[in-house]
């Protein structure tokens, strides 16, 4: 083995550069995967957003709905008392 002060530098810069390119390509790969990840949660987000719009619409029908199922079922006790009092004069007149 040559321990020469170049061959220690070129086998010491050999194993720095060799070290460097591993740790480089792990990163990537992290990188890579962090990336793939970020636009699944991006995606999910968008579907999530979407969901939550159609809901807030459904729940606005729904509030309409209901309000308009208050006032008919006003209006029909409002009719329905009409004709008790109706048929309370009726009765009256009968007796």
């Amino acid at each position: 083995v040559d321990l020469s002060d170049d061959n220690l530098g070129n086998l010491v810069d050999h194993a720095v550069k060799s070290m460097v390119t591993s740790k480089v390509r792990d990163l990537s790969a992290k990188l890579k995967l962090c990336r793939t990840k970020l636009g699944r949660e991006i995606a999910l987000n968008k579907d999530l957003k979407s969901t939550i719009s159609t809901l807030q619409q459904e729940v606005g029908d729904l509030r309409r709905e209901a309000e308009l199922h208050s006032r008919k079922e006003e209006a029909l006790k409002a009719e329905i008392n009409q004709l008790m009092d109706e048929n309370g004069m009726a009765l009256q007149n009968v007796s």
